[in-house]
């Protein structure tokens, strides 16, 4: 145990707590939160997942489950195996539509969904599986390669195990951290990951919480990334809370993307005209929940 200490703390460094927001935007969110509830449910099937003619619907079910209720384990073929959408649905790999059976972006959605709802069986599985595949996490073009889980992710999932009393992984959770500089979707994926490693932790290190003030400020339109910088910083959320009301108005969201807080660039936040409208609002509940659940 001594040792797990020791360890604990070089991963950690000086941890960089919350900020302290200046207003409590619980009720400014909740009517608002509460109107995108009642329109999403058209939208998930029989096991609360959203996006199941695509093969990401993992990720973004696994995000929306840490707001709403969704049987997420519809998706795990076996213990610790997991595939892109329920396995009632054809197969991704197997009929073509993907590279591989799943991918680190699918069990990015899992963990936070689990964490969430304290799903530690849940992480150990993931745990066991990948340990005895070598740390791959299924079958794809070259040999897997692309379900490769590496140490960094296995560092957060240590991480994870260890704030819900579950095995202990020393050696990984030293190896947590940050990956290289990020474009356009890498950047959710790496917000994604501090933001989870920063609730296992109690706070993220100063150069964790310079990459996220970085990455806001390369991409000042995303609501998600504008938030965890300054949850790290100032606290100063009023911003993102006037960014998410005016992008997602009372009557239903218009942007041509589905999860549009994972895009950016010019065509960002792109309105549709004349097609259907491809957001239901799922990523407004996963950061409007998440804000109002830090700000209480």
């Amino acid at each position: 145990m001594k040792y797990l200490l020791l360890i604990f703390i070089i991963s950690c460094g000086t941890l960089i707590p919350e900020g302290k927001p200046k207003v409590d935007y619980t009720s400014i969110l909740q009517t608002r939160y509460d109107s995108y509830v009642d329109r999403i449910d058209s939208f998930r099937d029989i096991d609360g997942f959203v996006d199941v003619g695509h093969c990401d619907s993992l990720l973004f079910s696994g995000l929306l489950g840490t707001a709403l209720s969704v049987n997420l384990e519809a998706a795990e073929e076996r213990d610790g195996r997991w595939l892109r959408r329920p396995v009632a649905y054809p197969e991704c790999y197997e009929n073509g539509k993907s590279r591989s059976t799943i991918s680190r972006d699918g069990l990015m959605g899992v963990m936070h969904w689990a964490y969430s709802n304290k799903r530690v069986d849940v992480l150990e599985r993931i745990w066991e599986y990948g340990e005895a595949r070598d740390w791959f996490m299924g079958d794809g073009r070259l040999k897997g390669a692309d379900t490769y889980f590496n140490v960094q992710y296995r560092g957060l999932l240590a991480h994870l195990l260890y704030a819900l009393g579950g095995s202990e992984h020393p050696y990984y959770m030293a190896l947590a951290g940050v990956g290289s500089p990020c474009e356009t979707y890498t950047c959710h994926l790496q917000v994604l990951y501090l933001d989870l490693l920063g609730q296992a932790k109690g706070g993220l290190s100063q150069s964790q919480v310079d990459t996220l003030v970085t990455t806001s400020e390369k991409y000042p339109d995303n609501p998600y990334f504008k938030y965890m910088a300054a949850k790290y910083t100032n606290g100063d959320i009023a911003p993102v809370v006037d960014m998410l009301l005016s992008l997602y108005p009372a009557s239903g969201p218009t942007q041509c993307e589905f999860w549009p807080i994972q895009q950016n660039g010019e065509n960002y936040w792109r309105k549709c005209k004349g097609a259907a409208i491809k957001n239901v609002g799922a990523d407004f509940l996963f950061l409007a929940n998440k804000i109002m659940l830090d700000n209480k």
